[in-house]
C-alpha cells in the first residue's frame, strides 16, 4: 500500500484563497507533531510516510476537510514510483 499525502498543496491552497501565511511549524502545532514529522508528510514525491490518525483528524478540522482531501492511498503495484 501507498500513501501519498496532498497536505503541502491543501496549505497552499488555503494560503492563496484566504491571504493568510501557514508555516509547517504553525501546522506541526495544530497537528500535535514535531516540525521534522510535518516537514517529511509535505516533502514533495513522499509517498510513504507514516502517520497516525490524530495526526490527520487535527489537519481535517484546521482545514475544515476531508482525510481524502489531504491524502491518498493505493495499492503498491499501480503507482509508477
Amino acid at each position: 500500500m501507498i500513501v501519498r499525502f496532498h497536505i503541502e498543496e491543501k496549505r497552499i491552497w488555503m494560503q492563496e484563497n484566504t491571504g493568510r501565511r501557514i508555516s509547517k511549524k504553525e501546522l506541526a502545532k495544530i497537528a500535535g507533531c514535531t516540525v521534522q514529522t510535518m516537514s517529511k508528510l509535505t516533502a514533495p514525491g513522499k509517498t510513504h510516510q507514516k502517520t497516525n490518525t490524530d495526526i490527520i483528524a487535527k489537519l481535517c478540522i484546521f482545514f475544515k476537510c476531508n482525510p481524502s482531501e489531504i491524502m491518498s492511498v493505493y495499492p503498491e503495484e499501480s503507482i509508477q514510483l
